[in-house]
């Protein structure tokens, strides 16, 4: 998967074809039933709430009761409350709860861990509803959520496994899955890139990770670092240009400098300031000069004096 990075999931919407309309209950008790239909036609939040605890109270196996208070929890923006309420109405028996209200619970609860957060709970209880979930667009909007889940983790072959799935259980919401799919396929090429442009830049080929950097670019330009990564690479093969000049200037444009002699300087660079190289040819001594690491000079018979 980290650096933070601005993700185009964003620009994409959930599938929402669930109804969100609370649901009436079934329960033998006159007195839960009475304050049940109190919640429903209450208009005032806290109202709701105080109906469906009271029938709670009286019918604590009313799954239909927690289901509408997670509703109304969730409407309110209280999403710790909404998922306790939700996990509550998960946990009962649900003989006798229709398949519809099953599915709902689970999609809403599995929504919930991902708004904040729990990407594991999520994706067990996403992966949960594609065995139990019949309804086709509904177990379509389960495929969507969990390549988006995945694709949130840079899980990029396992999203795009269950995007394309999705997209042929409900050719309606095509477009939806065709805007996730290239999202993902162009993060997958991404990541790919972005290992190589790294390696490339730890080896110190950086023009081939320039290239890969702005290829990176071109496909997500706010994946990771890259931005910055680029510009760096950039600052680095301008001040080797500069470099290059400052060595032809020095040496009256006849220079051939060893390339051991920009590995010795690089590598004490890298090593800190503690380090201080013993210079004795006129070669070394420019490069050390113009990267500021600490020299000693020592001179030299030799050609490169």
């Amino acid at each position: 998967m980290k650096a933070k990075h601005l993700s185009p999931l964003g620009l994409i919407c959930t599938i929402a074809w669930l109804a969100t309309q609370p649901v009436a209950a079934q329960t033998q008790n006159p007195q839960a039933a009475k304050w049940f239909q109190a919640g429903l036609k209450a208009s005032n939040a806290q109202t709701k709430v105080e109906a469906y605890n009271q029938a709670l109270a009286l019918d604590s196996t009313m799954i239909e009761a927690y289901y509408n208070l997670a509703l109304v929890y969730k409407q309110q923006a209280d999403f710790q409350q909404a998922q306790k309420y939700l996990e509550r109405a998960h946990a009962l028996p649900s003989d006798n709860t229709s398949l519809d209200l099953k599915n709902r619970i689970v999609y809403d609860l599995a929504s919930l861990y991902r708004r904040q957060g729990k990407a594991k709970e999520s994706e067990a209880i996403l992966r949960q509803a594609k065995q139990e979930i019949k309804d086709t667009k509904m177990l379509s909007s389960v495929y969507f959520e969990l390549g988006k889940l995945l694709l949130e983790q840079e899980r990029f072959t396992e999203a795009l496994a269950e995007l394309r799935a999705g997209q042929q259980l409900d050719q309606g919401n095509k477009t939806f899955f065709t805007n996730l799919i290239q999202i993902a396929e162009n993060s997958a090429a991404a990541q790919k890139q972005y290992a190589q442009a790294r390696q490339a830049e730890a080896r110190g080929s950086y023009l081939e990770a320039k290239a890969m950097y702005e290829l990176i670019e071109s496909l997500t330009p706010e994946y990771k670092d890259v931005q910055a990564r680029r510009v760096r690479v950039d600052s680095v093969l301008n001040q080797d240009l500069q470099l290059q000049r400052a060595l032809a200037a020095a040496s009256h444009g006849s220079h051939r400098r060893p390339a051991i002699d920009f590995l010795i300087a690089a590598t004490a660079e890298a090593a800190g300031g503690e380090v201080v190289l013993w210079s004795f040819d006129r070669d070394l001594r420019v490069i050390c000069e113009y990267t500021g690491q600490p020299h000693e000079s020592e001179e030299s018979a030799g050609p490169g004096r």
